[in-house]
């Protein structure tokens, strides 16, 4: 059956009309004219895989890399238009949550669009022709999608990739479990971590690692279950550091840390903007991470209070304070949620809100409704948690700018920063 794009919907899935049924099919741009097939049929839609491009779209590009489908689907679509998409999808969704349109709204492009992305997480894939890295195929646990570089890894995480396929050797390859990666434009140098089975895969890699010929800040590997406490050290150390807003930042292969960090110098800089001109005296840093909202905009303000509550990052985040001697930071580790009605009591001007892509915990929310402070920054990596939590914030707050910081160019991902005053 022949249908035509209407739009792209979050996250990444193109709508059509059939007999005036919505129909979600797995690939297409808006206004193209494609060939499709049924795969499923639900109450309300109908679900379909695209098996033809017809009428392509003056704005559809070549993609560059052959699996981009599996990890940024959005390749083959300038990036203008990609921009254009977001902002179409954030505006929909406000609308759609809030009941209204949202106000003054800022896209912010990424600075780098390609070999953007400062670290990689990728599994091994055993086939008949032999061992490959791979990344998950989108929706599923289980499907593997092999890669031999990408377009949006950073160029020395790509070399790496290719040293370590000729380095390791099939036997090599095939003792890993997981590699993961993270790059530093600042120190120029890549920290490795492997994920093994055991001691006898350890054995295998310690000669081919250890004579790795690439600037490596160091190399860690980690047992299977990494919740059995860290990894093995095995040469160099087990962190990295990068240069963000004049700081110099550590974290480990396992702390949260932004992929693409000339974007996020921008955000900083937009939110520093708004504690100039609010006057911050008090700043609150939640789901803090490694201190990189915190530590960043301690200088504008008298005082800051950080919660984190992983314990690696939480220990990368008191090697920040100290490296950087950062003296008006008081950090806990702690839950978020936990931690914030004592926090809301002791006084606080702006409330910075940087949470997982689950969103607020429900008593986090509850905290803030209760005793809601003058400001709050809320940085957000899911559209719909966001917009979830501010129809709660809503009759209390009043959203003064929201910025799209397009962190993941050529995926349908949307990241957002909404600043709001007390308005009651």
């Amino acid at each position: 059956m022949k249908v035509r794009i209407e739009k792209i919907v979050y996250p990444g899935r193109p709508l059509a009309r059939l007999e005036g049924k919505t129909l979600f099919t797995d690939w297409g741009l808006p206004g193209e004219l494609v060939e499709a097939e049924i795969v499923r049929t639900r109450k309300d839609y109908l679900e379909a895989r695209t098996t033809a491009v017809l009428e392509p779209s003056p704005r559809r590009v070549g993609p560059r890399c052959g699996h981009y489908r599996a990890c940024s689907p959005y390749q083959d679509l300038d990036y203008a238009a990609q921009l254009e998409i977001k902002e179409s999808q954030f505006r929909e969704m406000f609308l759609r949550f809030l009941g209204r349109e949202p106000p003054a709204l800022e896209v912010q492009p990424s600075p780098q669009v390609w070999n953007y992305r400062n670290k990689f997480h990728l599994r091994v894939l055993k086939t008949a022709s032999g061992t490959e890295w791979a990344y998950h195929r989108p929706g599923s646990r289980d499907e593997l999608v092999a890669i031999t570089d990408c377009a949006l890894l950073s160029p020395r995480l790509n070399e790496l990739l290719s040293l370590l396929r000729s380095s390791l050797g099939p036997a090599g390859m095939g003792a890993v479990r997981e590699l993961i990666a993270r790059d530093s434009l600042h120190e120029s140098q890549a920290l490795l971590g492997l994920v093994v089975e055991g001691s006898r895969e350890t054995e295998l890699l310690r000669a081919p690692l250890l004579g790795l010929d690439f600037p490596l800040a160091g190399v860690v590997i980690f047992a299977r279950d990494r919740s059995a406490g860290g990894g093995l050290l095995l040469r160099g150390r087990d962190f990295i550091r990068e240069k963000i807003a004049g700081v110099v930042f550590s974290s480990g292969l396992l702390s949260f840390f932004q992929v693409n960090v000339p974007l996020l110098e921008t955000l900083i800089a937009k939110i520093r903007s708004f504690v100039r001109e609010e006057k911050v005296g008090r700043l609150a840093d939640l789901y803090c991470g490694v201190g990189a909202f915190g530590i960043a905009l301690s200088g504008d303000v008298a005082e800051v209070s950080g919660v984190e509550y992983s314990r690696e990052s939480f220990s990368f985040l008191k090697k920040n304070l100290a490296e950087n001697r950062i003296g008006n930071f008081t950090a806990r580790r702690s839950k978020s949620e936990d931690a914030l009605p004592g926090i809301l009591a002791g006084g606080v001007d702006l409330l910075l809100l940087d949470p997982p892509r689950a969103g607020l915990a429900p008593a986090a929310l509850e905290a803030i409704v209760q005793n809601p402070p003058p400001l709050l920054a809320y940085v957000s990596c899911n559209p719909s948690t966001l917009l979830r939590d501010l129809k709660a914030l809503i009759p209390l707050y009043r959203p003064v700018e929201i910025l799209l910081p397009d962190f993941f160019p050529h995926t349908p991902h949307i990241e957002a920063c909404c600043l709001l005053k007390r308005s009651v």
